[in-house]
């Protein structure tokens, strides 16, 4: 089981205990849990039969009957609806699967990797997640380190990213970084962790690729402009915005024939300008 916020990088932590391991010659699956709907969970994990369902137009084989021998990594586990929590456990206890539709099982080798960024303890005292299959996932756990607890690794990460970004955009002109940029990015919250700083190291390359220096006001800028339309801990732009207009005690003449759209667009402006200000 491996616990931590979203964004600090399970997936890759994954995919090399899977490397490393000797199932590494068969195959790696993975599914988000939280991206797809119970129904659409269930027909990627168990597969299903020609005519199972509409749109069934074929047999196909699900992500357990697919990672058979290798390892199958279920992202977000905590956002399975109970009733898939028991199938999952079945599968778990019996290896064996039933694809949906189906009349008999197929036997299945499974090595499961389970990753959450909810409690999942706390889950199961609410009765929301199964204590059972909480059990039999949790058998051995790792718990990631958000970036904003490992800030002396930012320059290296940001250096590093920064190469890789230049090399993929056939770029390769060297530069340097202010120590004031690169404070100003060891401060900053990071609260999509190391995902959110990747992202942030990709525009960073292609907005100042032909830069020797870049400057505190260059990172001071693209952070301004991330808050406003990249949130990366999946807080809404509203959120961000009233966190603003909350702290700033934010006065507005508001027009009542204003369309909402455009009151937001002054606020925006109001909030870039406050960061660029400060920075």
């Amino acid at each position: 089981m491996l616990t931590g916020e979203r964004g600090t990088g399970k997936t890759t932590i994954a995919r090399q205990i899977h490397d490393k391991s000797s199932r590494r010659k068969k195959q790696f699956v993975s599914l988000n849990c939280a991206t797809l709907k119970e129904e659409l969970v269930e027909a990627e994990l168990f597969g299903y039969e020609k005519g199972a369902f509409t749109g069934a137009n074929q047999m196909k084989a699900g992500l357990f009957e697919v990672g058979s021998g290798g390892t199958v990594f279920l992202d977000e586990v905590g956002e399975l609806s109970l009733s898939l929590q028991a199938k999952l456990l079945k599968a778990v206890e019996e290896k064996r699967i039933r694809r949906v539709g189906a009349s008999t099982e197929i036997p299945v080798d499974l090595r499961i990797i389970a990753a959450t960024s909810r409690n999942l303890q706390a889950m199961t005292r609410r009765g929301e997640f199964r204590a059972d299959l909480y059990d039999r996932l949790n058998v051995l756990s790792l718990n990631t380190t958000p970036l904003r607890e490992q800030k002396e690794k930012i320059r290296a990460l940001l250096l590093t990213g920064l190469e890789r970004e230049q090399i993929a955009l056939n770029r390769r002109n060297s530069f340097q970084i202010e120590p004031s940029a690169v404070a100003l990015l060891e401060n900053y919250a990071w609260t999509g962790n190391f995902r959110e700083l990747q992202n942030f190291v990709l525009k960073l390359a292609i907005e100042h690729c032909d830069v020797e220096i870049i400057t505190r006001a260059d990172i001071s800028a693209l952070l301004a402009e991330k808050e406003i339309t990249e949130p990366g801990s999946g807080d809404s732009d509203g959120e961000n915005l009233a966190a603003f207009a909350a702290d700033s005690h934010l006065i507005l003449e508001i027009n009542p024939e204003e369309h909402l759209d455009q009151i937001i667009e002054q606020v925006k402006e109001r909030y870039i300008c406050h960061h660029l200000k400060d920075n």
